[in-house]
């Protein structure tokens, strides 16, 4: 069957997931195809990954720029691609996944309670009821996400719940049964629209759809990651891969902590960039060749005093932030590291030199594990081979939300 004629079915699509970074943009190209037998199959066919010109001194109109214009080249690329290219105008996604990093989104997961004296019964309506105004709540709280951004507001990008208790215990199908007491635990996420609409116009001026939908990364990676390791695991994931750092805790299979400090990646090529004086890109080509052991003498040393500083303040805020997820969560030790392939050595090395058995529930020290790209391979079907975790972790949330894909 030809590509022409593959995207021009009814029961076969192609759609562009968006991983709008920190420090950059990467697409996914993906096909979907359904028959009778084996149901929805999906496969990556392209990827394509820009890195945005991050600059010394931060200025933030400035950063979203530089990443804007790495979304703009992102999505040329992938439109100027060999699958697109030989299809024509239908081979052209006809919707996009974006998903967003911190510190584009802020997000938070929040145990509703709802009580009355009498038994009452769970229905649709009030559940629906109760969400919305836990949503209002949140937003009292957001009413803007950028200070920078004249008359910016907030806008809601995920309600999620994860978990009903009725009379404290979790239920599986809790409408339309008799209880005094409801507890919800809802993730909710939201974004500037100032920011989103950004996006956005870049997207419909290179593509020319407007089917964009947004989503939060954190809410992307633990639902994939809780897939793979069991409805009832516990685990962290750590995110280092940009400007902060993020931790999420998931306890026996639902996100209960999603939190970060800021200080990633990104603020460590900083601050070597401004205390050397040197230029970012510099900066960072200095920090790559440092951690696989290619600097020596005196350059070696002052880069190596530079990141030593922030490895101190880095682990300080870990352990502040630990502490205070431990003030509502008992720790797992199992923990995921995602970030860049030739950075993220560096963040699970103080990882494993600070002792953090004092937060775990078995005072053990935390088992790290690196999130690459062969713990997801297995589970997704692609042309080209990616190396691109964060793609991979996108596109296999968007198969099982659109598909029902485990």
């Amino acid at each position: 069957m030809s590509l022409l004629s593959f995207f021009s079915s009814k029961k076969e699509s192609l759609v562009a997931v968006v991983d709008i970074g920190s420090s950059s943009v990467g697409v996914a190209l993906i096909k979907s195809s359904f028959n009778k037998k084996s149901g929805w199959q999906s496969k990556i066919i392209y990827t394509t990954r820009t890195e945005a010109r991050l600059e010394t001194p931060y200025d933030f109109r400035r950063y979203i720029r530089e990443i804007t214009k790495a979304l703009h080249q992102s999505l040329n690329t992938a439109l100027l691609s060999p699958p697109v290219r030989q299809a024509g105008k239908n081979g052209v996604p006809g919707k996009y996944i974006c998903f967003l990093a911190s510190p584009f989104y802020i997000a938070q997961t929040r145990v509703v309670k709802y009580e009355e004296e009498a038994e009452f019964v769970l229905t649709p309506k009030l559940y629906q009821r109760i969400t919305t105004q836990e949503v209002a709540r949140f937003l009292s709280h957001h009413a803007e996400i950028y200070p920078s951004l004249i008359d910016d507001t907030f806008f809601v990008i995920e309600n999620k719940t994860m978990q009903i208790k009725l009379n404290g215990y979790e239920m599986a199908d809790p409408f339309d049964k008799k209880t005094t007491r409801a507890e919800l635990v809802q993730y909710i996420s939201g974004s500037s629209p100032s920011l989103a609409r950004q996006f956005q116009e870049e997207i419909i001026k290179i593509t020319h759809h407007d089917r964009i939908e947004f989503h939060s990364f954190a809410f992307a990676a633990f639902s994939v990651l809780r897939d793979r390791l069991g409805e009832m695991a516990s685990f962290l994931i750590i995110d280092v891969s940009g400007e902060i750092t993020d931790v999420s805790v998931v306890t026996l299979g639902v996100l209960t902590e999603v939190t970060s400090f800021p200080l990633g990646r990104n603020s460590l090529v900083r601050q070597i960039a401004a205390n050397l004086k040197t230029a970012y890109a510099e900066a960072d080509s200095l920090l790559r060749l440092y951690i696989s052991g290619g600097t020596g003498g005196e350059a070696n040393n002052r880069l190596a005093k530079e990141v030593a500083k922030v490895k101190e303040n880095w682990l300080a805020k870990m352990r502040e932030t630990l502490a205070g997820a431990l003030e509502s969560n008992i720790l797992p030790e199992q923990v995921y590291v995602i970030g860049d392939d030739r950075t993220a050595k560096i963040f699970m090395d103080w990882l494993t030199s600070g002792d953090f058995r004092e937060f775990t529930m078995s005072n053990r020290p935390l088992q790290i594990k690196y999130l690459d790209s062969s713990f997801l391979n297995p589970h997704h079907n692609h042309e080209q081979n990616t190396r691109d975790v964060f793609v991979l972790v996108e596109s296999l949330f968007y198969d099982k939300i659109n598909h029902g894909s485990r």
